[in-house]
C-alpha cells in the first residue's frame, strides 16, 4: 500500500513537470518576421569561418526559438527532433525550382531549407526561406555563399563528403507556428538609422581643427556611416567613413568620420559637409556649409626716414676739408643715404652712399656719406651739396649751396 502511495505520487510529480515544462516551451509564437529581419539585415556577414548552420541558428532565435549550433546534423536535432517543425520532403521541382505555390501549407517565409545526401546521411546546406520571386519561386537567405533573397535551383547542390556525385535531397523544415522556446518573440523592428549632429563646424580659422559631436543610432542594422567635405566646385576634398553595428549607437566624436576629417588642412574659403548613415531600411543625412577664414595678414606701414644736418659747409678755403654733423633715422625700413656735390654747371663731382639698417640710427660723422666726401679736393668755385635718405616709406632730402675760396 505504501509503495502505491509512493508511485502515485512520484507520477504526479512527473506529470506536473511536464505540464510546467510544456507550458513553458510551447507557450508563444514563432515570430518569422523578426527571423526574416535579422536574416535580411545580416545576410552578408557570413565569411567563410561562419556556418550556415550558425545563421539560421541566429534568424531562429532572433524569431522567438532559441539556440545555437554550428553543424547541420545538430541543428536538425534541436529544431526537427524537438518538435519546433515538421520535415517535409520536396519532390515536385518546376525546372529545378520550387513553386511556392505547390506546397501551401508546408512551406512558409522563415521555414527552413535544407539539402541533404542520401548517401552519407547528411544535411549539406541549410537556408532561411525569404518567399518567392515574382515567378513564383522560393527564394532564401543563406550563409557559407552569402546568398540575399536567391531563387532556390535544386541542381546547385551536391555532397562534398560523398565518394560520388550522389543525390541530394531537398528538405523542408517547416516551423510550428504555436512552437516556441521563448516568451519573448517580438523582435524591434529595423529602421532606418538616427543621425543626430549637435556640433559642427560653421566657422573655422585656417589651420584649426575641429571636432564634431552627435550620435549615430543604427536601428537594428549594420549602418555604414560616410562623411564628405566638398569645396564650392564640388570637389571631394576630405573623406572618411566607418560603420555602427546592429543594435548600437556610435559616438561621432569617438568615430572615424570624425577622427579622420583634418578641416586643420583646408584653405581658405567656403565648403559643404555631408554626413550620411545608412542601413538596409534607408539613409539619414545630415548637410551644412562652413567657411574658412583666412589668416590676417598685417600690411607694415612704414615712415621716411628722418634727416637731420646739423653741421654743414658754408664757405670753405680751397685745399681745407670738412665734416658734417648729424643723424639718419630709418624709422623701421632699411635706409639708404647719398650725398653728392655738383658744381655750378650741374656736374657731380663729389659722391658717397651708406646704408642704415631698418630700426637703426646712423650718425653722419660716421658713415661714409661723411668720410669719403673729401672737400678738400675741390678747386674754386660754387657748389651745391645733397643729401638724400630713402627707403620704402619715402625720401628725406638735405640740399644747400656753399663756396670754395
Amino acid at each position: 500500500m505504501k509503495t502505491k502511495r509512493i508511485l502515485s505520487i512520484a507520477l504526479s510529480l512527473v506529470l506536473m513537470f511536464s505540464i510546467l515544462f510544456s507550458t513553458n516551451v510551447f507557450a508563444a509564437s514563432y515570430n518569422a518576421d523578426a527571423a526574416l529581419q535579422y536574416a535580411k539585415a545580416h545576410w552578408n556577414e557570413g565569411g567563410k569561418s561562419h556556418k550556415c548552420a550558425e545563421f539560421i541558428s541566429k534568424c531562429l532565435t532572433a524569431g522567438g526559438i532559441s539556440m545555437n549550433y554550428t553543424g547541420t546534423g545538430s541543428l536538425y536535432k534541436a529544431v526537427v527532433n524537438n518538435g519546433y517543425a515538421t520535415k517535409y520532403k520536396i519532390s515536385n521541382f518546376n525546372s529545378n525550382r520550387i513553386k511556392f505555390s505547390d506546397y501551401s501549407g508546408k512551406i512558409s517565409a522563415g521555414d527552413v531549407l535544407a539539402t541533404y545526401c542520401t548517401v552519407c546521411g547528411q544535411y549539406t546546406h541549410v537556408m532561411l526561406i525569404s518567399g518567392s520571386d515574382k515567378n513564383g519561386y522560393v527564394t532564401y537567405y543563406a550563409w557559407n555563399s552569402n546568398k540575399n533573397n536567391a531563387t532556390f535551383w535544386n541542381n546547385s547542390y551536391f555532397c562534398n563528403n560523398s565518394s560520388k556525385h550522389a543525390p541530394i535531397e531537398t528538405h523542408v523544415w517547416h516551423i510550428n507556428s504555436n512552437k516556441s522556446n521563448s516568451t519573448n518573440t517580438k523582435a524591434t523592428p529595423i529602421k532606418k538609422p538616427a543621425l543626430n549632429v549637435t556640433s559642427y563646424p560653421t566657422t573655422i580659422n585656417q589651420g584649426a581643427s575641429f571636432g564634431m559631436r552627435g550620435s549615430v543610432a543604427a536601428n537594428g542594422a549594420k549602418t555604414t556611416v560616410t562623411t564628405t567635405v566638398t569645396n564650392r566646385n564640388g570637389k571631394t576634398v576630405l573623406s572618411a567613413n566607418d560603420t555602427v553595428s546592429a543594435n548600437s549607437t556610435g559616438n561621432i566624436k569617438d568615430m572615424n568620420v570624425n577622427k579622420k576629417l583634418s578641416f586643420g588642412n583646408l584653405p581658405a574659403g567656403t565648403y559643404m559637409l555631408k554626413i550620411s548613415a545608412n542601413n538596409i531600411k534607408g539613409t539619414s543625412t545630415f548637410s551644412t556649409s562652413f567657411t574658412i577664414k583666412g589668416k590676417t595678414k598685417t600690411s607694415t606701414v612704414y615712415t621716411k626716414p628722418t634727416l637731420k644736418v646739423t653741421s654743414y659747409p658754408t664757405s670753405i678755403k680751397k685745399g681745407a676739408s670738412f665734416g658734417m654733423r648729424g643723424s639718419v633715422a630709418a624709422n623701421g625700413a632699411k635706409t639708404t643715404v647719398t650725398t653728392t656735390v655738383t658744381n655750378s654747371k650741374g656736374k657731380t663731382v663729389l659722391s658717397a652712399s651708406d646704408t642704415v639698417s631698418a630700426n637703426s640710427t646712423g650718425n653722419i660723422k660716421d658713415m661714409n656719406v661723411n668720410k669719403k666726401l673729401l672737400f678738400n679736393k675741390l678747386s674754386k668755385g660754387t657748389y651745391t651739396l645733397k643729401i638724400v635718405a630713402k627707403n620704402n616709406g619715402g625720401t628725406s632730402t638735405f640740399s644747400i649751396r656753399f663756396k670754395v675760396k
